[in-house]
């Protein structure tokens, strides 16, 4: 993903004032160990570490904030618990977010994703294999099959892409990178 991209759905307009920290324990570690080691002639070393931890500590939360729509399945995984009916099967498609499984204590489908998990894949029964391991072609199947189904995925381009093969495509909730989806074919 882009960096221009990337910070334009981080919504820094609503965690900037995080960084001011950080920032303010950058300036202080410049002249505050030297001021120490004048004024008392030690304690330059222990203001330097103190302010370093401070440092360290004072960054995860603005990093937090920008990392966390991006890698964390939680605000999907929230979504999910909300918005996806009982007993309903969820896919994921061209992504795999084990956290959705953990969070939701739920099995998801994976829809033209396989990659690190190939090797397992081939170890599974035939008919494991072929219900939770699908194509696109056989998500639009079951879609058919079931009239409707449920699906996640992440970035606009595979929302589009999904759009061109589907009749009605209902976004129920998004945060400007994963999608759940109504499919209705």
């Amino acid at each position: 993903m882009k960096l221009d991209k990337y910070l334009e759905n981080s919504h820094v307009e609503k965690w900037w004032w995080l960084v001011i920290l950080p920032i303010l324990f950058q300036v202080m570690i410049i002249f505050l160990p030297s001021l120490v080691k004048r004024k008392w002639r030690q304690g330059w070393f222990v203001t330097i570490l103190l302010l370093s931890a401070f440092f360290l500590i004072s960054i995860h939360f603005p990093i937090a904030r920008l990392l966390t729509p991006y890698r964390s399945a939680y605000p999907v995984s929230r979504a999910i618990h909300t918005l996806l009916p009982p007993n309903q099967e969820l896919f994921q498609y061209r992504m795999s977010l084990y956290g959705i499984d953990f969070y939701n204590k739920i099995r998801t489908l994976l829809v033209d994703r396989d990659g690190e998990l190939k090797f397992g894949l081939n170890q599974l029964p035939p008919d494991e294999k072929s219900h939770y391991f699908l194509n696109h072609e056989e998500l639009f199947k079951r879609c058919k099959e079931n009239g409707e189904i449920y699906c996640v995925t992440r970035d606009k381009e595979n929302v589009e892409a999904l759009k061109s093969k589907v009749p009605t495509l209902e976004v129920l909730w998004d945060n400007g990178i994963y999608y759940l989806l109504r499919l209705r074919c």
